[in-house]
């Protein structure tokens, strides 16, 4: 008997375990890599990339040339979506950085190196099974799992739920924040 693995189903924190592609910082996303487009919210300080994918839907798209909806009246993005990479290029650009694996000896040094000017941080071992770069969809998102975590973290923060604390110290950034992008 022969067993194998098609592809992962997570939330988007696991695919950033799974993957080992960042999903933190101004490469967060995992299908522009190098090429997002962010910026920084005003209270928080956190970076944002979210209403830069404006540049995915078609070219005749209402909401592309949408300017209050995306990036605050500041600008239109005409910019061509980026080149999704085939997982042979993903698996040579993991090689050409020099990316170790976690069991390898002084691999957490190197790659902490090299992830401070990549996206990457490790080389997974799921690149060690021999289908692994010729299946076109790797990690799936659980959009269910997703919807959940949004929808705690709304309330949680919206109804100053006890045992929050934290949330409870950056909530004002939070609102300011909001403020700032929804106006």
């Amino acid at each position: 008997m022969r067993v194998a693995l098609l592809w992962t189903v997570s939330d988007f924190p696991v695919y950033n375990m799974l993957s080992d592609w960042s999903i933190r910082g101004k490469m967060a996303c995992p299908y522009c890599m190098e090429d997002t487009n962010t910026f920084q919210l005003r209270s928080g300080g956190k970076t944002l990339r979210f209403d830069c994918h404006c540049r995915f839907l078609s070219k005749n798209s209402p909401f592309r040339k949408d300017k209050k909806k995306f990036l605050k009246g500041k600008m239109v993005l005409n910019d061509e979506p980026p080149v999704l990479l085939s997982s042979e290029e993903i698996l040579a650009e993991i090689e050409s950085l020099g990316l170790m694996k976690v069991t390898e000896i002084r691999a957490n040094f190197v790659n902490e190196m090299i992830a401070k000017t990549s996206g990457w941080r490790k080389r997974s071992i799921f690149w060690d099974l021999s289908y692994w770069k010729t299946n076109l969809i790797r990690h799936n998102l659980d959009v269910m799992h997703i919807e959940k975590n949004i929808f705690d973290n709304i309330f949680n923060t919206i109804m100053s739920v006890p045992g929050m604390q934290k949330r409870d110290k950056i909530f004002v950034n939070i609102v300011t924040d909001l403020l700032y992008t929804l106006i």
